[in-house]
C-alpha cells in the first residue's frame, strides 16, 4: 500500500512539472509577442513621423525577434514595414523582394488579416506606379476597391474607398478619368468622422484646375481647402499643400509669396527626406528667383535641382530595369510551363486517337458513337478557330486604325455590328467622323494614340471627346471609355 502511494505521489509530480513547463512557455512567448508588438507599433510611429530609418531598424529587430519565436503575424508585419521603407526611400525593386516573400509564404496570413492585405495591395500598386507600370498599378488600386468592402467597421469601408480611389486617379493618365474618380470620394465626406484625406483630394482637384481648366481662382480655393484640413489635422503632408500653393502664386505671378511657401515647403520636406518634393521645391525656388532677378540664387538652386534629379532618375531606371527582368523571367516560365502543358495534351491525344482507331476497328457497333465524337471535337475546334479569327480581327482593326485607314470603318463594323446599332440607335444622325472616332474609343486608344493616327492634335481630340459626350448624352461624371465599352 504504502509502495502505491509513493508510485502516484511522482506521477502526480511528473504531471505538475509538465504542466508548469508548458504553461511558462506559453506566457513566455505570450511577453515576447508583446515585445514584439510593441516594436512595430513603434515602428509604425517612426515610419508617420518620416523617421524612416529609425522605423526600418525597428522593424528588423521585430523581424529577428518573430522568426525566433515562430510569431507569424508578427513577421509579416515586420515584412510589410520594411518594405514600405524601402518604397519610401525609392528602392523599389528591393521593396517587391519583401513583398514577394509574403505573397509567397505567408499569402494565408495575410489575406485572412483584411488590413495587413489591403496595406500589402496599395503598397504594390504603389510600387508599380512609382515605376511606370501603369495598368499594373490599376490592378492592384482595384482589388484595394473590392477588399474594403469586407471590412466590419462603415468607417472602415469609407476610408478604404477613399484611399483607393485617390490611387486610382493617380494611375490615371487622362484627366476625365482622373475628375471621374476624384468626385467618386466627394459623397463619403459627410459619412467619416476623420476627414484627414481630403487634403489630398481638395489638393488633386486644386491641380486638376492648374492643370485642366486653368482656372487660378478654382485652384487656390481648393488649395485653401487643403490647407485648412491638413492644420485642423496636423498633417504631415502639409509641405505638399504648401508647395502647391506655391506653385499657383507664381502661375498668379505673386513671386515673393510664392517663394515663401516653396522656401517653408523645402525646410519640411529635407525635414522629412522627402526627395521627390524636395526636387518640385528646389524648382519653384529657382523659377521665382529667376523672375525676382536674383541670379546667384536662382543658379544655385538650379543645381541643386539638377543633382538630386539625376541621382533620382538613376535610382528609378535601375528599379525599372531590375523589376522589367522579373516579369520578363515570370512571362518566359509561363511560356515554358504553357509549352510543357501543350505537350503532355498532345500526347494525350495522340493516345486517345490510336485507342480510338483501335476501339473503331475492334467494335463496327460503336462507329456512329465514335463518328459522334469527332463531329464534337470538330465543333469545338470551330469554335475556337472562330474565337481566333475575332481576336485576328481585332488585330486588323488596329492595324487599319494607326494607318489612318478608310478601310478601317467598314472592318469595325464587320466586328462590331452590335457596337454600331447600339450607338445610332441612341442618336440616329451621327456622321462618319463621328462613329469612326467613336470606334477609336471602342478599341480604348488614348488621346494621345488617336491624336497620332489621324494626325491632329491632343487638344483637338478632347475636344471632340467633349462633343461626342453632349452628342450621346454621357453623363459628365461617367469615365467615357467605361461608358462606351458598356455599349
Amino acid at each position: 500500500m504504502k509502495f502505491l502511494l509513493t508510485q502516484r505521489l511522482k506521477i502526480n509530480n511528473s504531471l505538475f512539472c509538465i504542466l508548469f513547463y508548458f504553461y511558462s512557455s506559453f506566457i513566455f512567448s505570450q511577453n515576447n509577442y508583446k515585445q514584439i508588438d510593441l516594436l512595430l507599433s513603434k515602428a509604425k510611429k517612426e515610419s508617420r513621423d518620416f523617421q524612416f530609418e529609425k522605423s526600418n531598424s525597428l522593424s528588423k529587430q521585430a523581424l529577428y525577434l518573430s522568426k525566433k519565436n515562430n510569431y507569424k503575424k508578427g513577421i509579416c508585419e515586420s515584412y510589410y514595414n520594411i518594405a514600405y521603407y524601402l518604397c519610401n526611400i525609392g528602392k523599389y525593386d528591393e521593396s517587391f523582394k519583401y513583398l514577394d516573400i509574403l505573397e509567397k509564404d505567408y499569402n494565408d496570413i495575410v489575406r485572412k488579416d483584411l488590413l495587413l492585405n489591403r496595406n500589402v495591395i496599395d503598397l504594390k500598386g504603389r510600387n508599380y506606379l512609382a515605376l511606370g507600370f501603369i495598368e499594373n498599378a490599376k490592378t492592384e488600386f482595384k482589388k484595394e476597391l473590392e477588399i474594403a468592402d469586407l471590412r466590419m467597421d462603415k468607417e472602415d469601408i469609407y476610408r478604404d474607398k477613399i484611399s483607393a480611389y485617390i490611387q486610382l486617379q493617380a494611375s490615371s493618365e487622362e484627366a476625365d478619368s482622373m475628375y471621374y474618380y476624384l468626385c467618386k470620394t466627394l459623397p463619403y465626406y459627410n459619412k467619416i468622422k476623420n476627414k484627414e484625406d481630403y487634403f489630398y483630394i481638395y489638393s488633386s482637384l486644386a491641380d486638376y484646375h492648374i492643370t485642366e481648366t486653368k482656372s487660378l481662382d478654382s485652384a487656390f480655393y481648393h488649395n485653401n481647402r487643403s490647407l485648412k484640413i491638413s492644420l485642423q489635422y496636423n498633417d504631415s503632408f502639409l509641405y505638399v499643400v504648401y508647395l502647391q500653393k506655391a506653385d499657383i502664386l507664381f502661375l498668379k505671378k505673386n513671386y515673393k509669396e510664392s517663394l515663401k511657401y516653396a522656401e517653408i515647403a523645402l525646410k519640411e520636406s529635407i525635414a522629412k527626406n522627402r526627395t521627390e518634393q524636395v526636387l518640385a521645391a528646389y524648382r519653384i525656388i529657382a523659377d521665382n528667383q529667376h523672375f525676382l532677378k536674383n541670379t546667384a540664387e536662382e543658379l544655385k538652386n538650379r543645381n541643386e535641382y539638377v543633382r538630386i534629379n539625376d541621382s533620382m532618375t538613376f535610382v528609378r531606371n535601375k528599379g525599372k530595369e531590375t523589376y522589367t527582368q522579373k516579369l520578363v523571367n515570370e512571362k518566359e516560365q509561363n511560356i515554358s510551363e504553357t509549352k510543357r502543358i501543350f505537350f503532355w495534351a498532345s500526347c494525350f491525344i495522340l493516345v486517345f486517337i490510336i485507342l480510338g482507331i483501335l476501339w473503331f476497328l475492334y467494335s463496327f457497333k460503336k462507329l456512329k458513337h465514335r463518328k459522334r465524337n469527332i463531329i464534337n471535337t470538330r465543333e469545338k475546334e470551330i469554335d475556337s478557330l472562330r474565337t481566333k479569327l475575332k481576336g485576328d480581327s481585332r488585330e486588323d482593326l488596329i492595324i487599319l486604325a494607326q494607318t489612318n485607314s478608310p478601310d478601317f470603318l467598314l472592318s469595325f463594323k464587320e466586328v462590331y455590328p452590335e457596337f454600331i446599332d447600339r450607338i445610332t440607335s441612341i442618336t440616329p444622325d451621327l456622321i462618319t467622323s463621328e462613329l469612326v472616332f467613336c470606334a477609336y474609343l471602342k478599341l480604348n486608344f488614348s488621346t494621345k494614340d488617336i491624336a497620332t493616327y489621324t494626325f491632329v492634335t491632343a487638344k483637338a481630340i478632347q475636344n471632340r471627346k467633349n462633343r461626342i459626350r453632349k452628342r450621346l448624352n454621357i453623363p459628365s461624371d461617367a469615365d467615357i471609355y467605361i461608358w462606351i465599352n458598356d455599349l
